[in-house]
């Protein structure tokens, strides 16, 4: 219990005694239980026996203050810091409570905003429990000679929540990523924050399988604005997953109602490198990145939008891809993409040249690996991926490490966790000299989703679509392009791709082609003017788009459109947009509409929500 609190203590009201007595006076009867909080109601002062510890307030004027109080809270408390502009260099500060479930310890501003950390080297670590930190505003911060840091940094942290915070021209060469979350850390939340002229990464979850960063899983980010970030330092505003083995973990977080704005750092404007996550309802807009399904597996994109508005931002951003896809069994569906240099892509799978391995030890339980010893050296991290390919008698596996085991000679090894995502090519009858190939590399497009897409206006090709790309279904994509040229393409395949198509709508106007691949024109893809109208956000069917309504596919499960809307069971829309009467359930987060960011006073109008995030103890 902090040190400043009102805590009910026998010993502070010298009522022990008489809580004796009474109990000697009423031992006939319930034993005095039942009388002693009555009778202190009556003397103005109610007790309750069973809890001496109540939720305490702390109010602290100093970051060393701040600190211990933390240090002390008990589950319920609220930690209050004064209102000021506190000099924070080479200083850390501690969130280091343990709060319960509803019961969670509250640290927070006194005002939203009005506490300020500034200062060369401030930094943060996080490493309690179900707390709730709040109102801090992060600024004017140097972390140069601190590359590959974080300003915050989650780690042996769970159930916790950063919420209306702000983070501002942080970094300054120093390349940190502002909020890194790290070891054994799962079930975190951002959300209401901004991110405004930084440089680095905005939020980063490492995620690497063999170490327990695989088990920093359920985090969740929403509700937040990443902008202004100019420099072009290879930075992304979220990387989830990093490493050669992120995308082996199924991390299940939610990327939600976030506005990315002029982010000028990284081609990818977030990279998603981990599997089993869901990115719907973001807006990327007149950036130079787009969103890359880059590692991993099984994620879902859903009700996004891509979006350059003028002529410039084209010349701003060469070669911008709104959506890169690598990786097996995602689902890509109800996005609007608005101009830029290609629309989706399905990528190329890379390996580097081939070597022949041999198995030199099998593990004996579900916690061993196998060891193969690749026969080749290391050079310049080229083998150090995510995927490698192994291949014996026909049969085919993925996802394996490549691990530098012998630091004299670098010789490459592949690590193979018994049990795992793809035990099944590796049996128990693999004995000790087995040989397999090995092709480090990217991973192919498999059994992908594609369906329910609105793609206007594309520089090059809307979609592209790459030879090693296998069993993918396109369904219900809407396309429209005007390209004077000819050279490229509404669809753009390269031999040897297997591709379903179904109810796809083009239109091509100019010297822009439908089909650019091998053999004509698949019957799934039909030219024809869906009829679209701009209402100033984007591009819907009207009444008389006759091509596109209830003509799609019914058989998919994409019950809603991209703002919510129920899709008509009997025929569905083709595209992101269904014709309908009925209400917009949300609407585009973009300047003057939405709610995401703080919500300070005096707050731009891209940075206000609607309602206080939900949970939030008001602090008086």
């Amino acid at each position: 219990m902090i040190g400043t609190v009102c805590k009910i203590d026998s010993s502070i009201f010298n009522i022990k005694p008489k809580i004796f007595q009474m109990k000697k006076i009423f031992s006939g009867f319930y034993g005095g239980i039942v009388f002693i909080p009555v009778l202190l109601m009556f003397t103005g002062f109610y007790f309750n026996p069973f809890t001496v510890a109540h939720a305490a307030t702390a109010r602290t004027n100093s970051i060393s203050e701040f600190n211990n109080a933390i240090a002390n809270a008990d589950p319920g408390d609220t930690i209050i810091l004064t209102d000021g502009r506190y000099d924070t260099s080479n200083t850390t500060i501690r969130f280091s409570a343990n709060g319960t479930a509803g019961n969670e310890v509250v640290i927070t501003a006194e005002t939203p905003g009005g506490v300020i950390f500034t200062g060369p080297q401030t930094f943060a670590d996080v490493s309690g429990s179900y707390q709730i930190i709040h109102g801090f505003h992060f600024k004017d911060i140097d972390t140069s000679g601190n590359w590959n840091t974080n300003v915050i940094k989650i780690n042996n942290a769970s159930h916790n929540r950063i919420t209306n915070c702000k983070f501002e021209n942080i970094g300054q060469g120093g390349g940190s990523t502002l909020i890194g979350v790290w070891y054994n850390s799962p079930h975190n939340r951002f959300d209401h924050n901004t991110w405004d002229g930084n440089d680095g990464v905005g939020i980063e979850t490492p995620l690497r399988y063999y170490e327990d960063m695989r088990k920093s899983t359920h985090t969740k980010i929403d509700h937040n604005v990443f902008k202004n970030h100019a420099k072009d330092d290879a930075s992304e505003a979220l990387r989830l997953g990093r490493g050669a083995t992120s995308g082996l973990v199924k991390a299940y977080m939610t990327i939600e109602y976030n506005l990315f704005e002029n982010w000028h750092g990284d081609p990818e404007t977030f990279s998603v490198k981990s599997s089993n996550n869901l990115i719907r309802y973001n807006v990327v807009r007149n950036c130079n990145g787009g969103l890359k399904l880059r590692q991993g597996d099984n994620n879902v994109l859903d009700g996004n939008y891509y979006i350059l508005e003028d002529d410039r931002a084209l010349e701003d951003y060469p070669l911008a891809i709104a959506i890169k896809i690598k990786g097996s069994d995602h689902k890509v569906i109800n996005n609007y993409i608005y101009r830029g240099w290609h629309g989706i892509s399905l990528e190329k799978a890379d390996p580097l040249p081939s070597h022949r391995g041999t198995v030199t030890s099998k593990p004996t339980s579900t916690n061993q690996f196998y060891l193969i010893d690749a026969n080749a050296t290391w050079t310049d991290g080229s083998y150090n991926k995510q995927y490698v390919w192994i291949t014996s008698g026909g049969g085919q596996g993925r996802a394996y490490y490549i691990q530098d085991t012998d630091a004299v000679n670098k010789r490459l090894y592949c690590k193979v966790k018994k049990g795992g995502p793809d035990a099944d090519l590796l049996s128990d009858g693999v004995t000790s000299g087995s040989a397999y190939t090995i092709n480090p590399g990217d991973p192919e497009v498999r059994n992908l989703l594609l369906a329910n897409n609105t793609i206007i206006n594309i520089a090059r090709n809307s979609i592209m679509i790459k030879s090693t790309s296998k069993n993918c279904r396109l369904i219900n994509n809407l396309a429209q392009n005007v390209k004077d040229s000819g050279v490229y393409s509404i669809f753009n395949q390269d031999t040897g791709a297997q591709i379903f198509y179904e109810t796809n709508l083009s239109n091509s106007i100019g010297n822009m082609k439908t089909w650019i691949g091998p053999g004509g024109q698949p019957q799934g893809i039909i030219d024809g003017d869906p009829n679209l109208k701009f209402d100033g956000r984007m591009h819907r069917l009207q009444a008389t788009s006759d091509n596109a309504i209830n003509k799609g596919t019914t058989d998919l499960n994409v019950k809603i459109d991209i703002e919510g809307q129920p899709r008509d069971p009997s025929g569905q829309d083709i595209g992101a947009d269904e014709y309908s009467s009925q209400p917009i359930v949300r609407a585009m987060i973009k300047e003057g509409i939405g709610y995401a960011g703080v919500q300070w006073p005096n707050s731009t109008v891209d940075e206000i929500y609607l309602s206080p995030p939900s949970g939030l103890r008001v602090v008086n």
